[in-house]
């Protein structure tokens, strides 16, 4: 019985493993999920700003610069602050 208490022991700790690594896993997908979706909206933010500057004011550009910047503080109350690399000025 001794060995058979070993086994169970054994596949429940690599059962306990795999359901680690797959926690982990999904953590990982989704940060990097998270980033790509604000690199996405930074970008699309920096094209509405530089649109309005190139082509002056206008309601539309506005919107957008707005709807942008509410769905970029949505994402920071959700996901956390902006890393710190995606702010910085080159």
């Amino acid at each position: 019985m001794d060995f058979m208490n070993r086994v169970k022991s054994g596949a429940t700790d690599v059962g306990q493993r795999a359901q680690k690594a797959g926690r982990d896993h999904r953590t990982r997908v989704e940060t990097a999920q998270a980033r790509e979706r604000v690199e996405s909206l930074l970008r699309d933010l920096g094209l509405a700003v530089y649109l309005e500057h190139r082509d002056g004011p206008s309601a539309d550009a506005t919107t957008e610069i707005e709807r942008l910047t509410g769905a970029i503080a949505r994402h920071e109350a959700e996901s956390g602050p902006i890393p710190a690399e995606l702010t910085a000025r080159a």
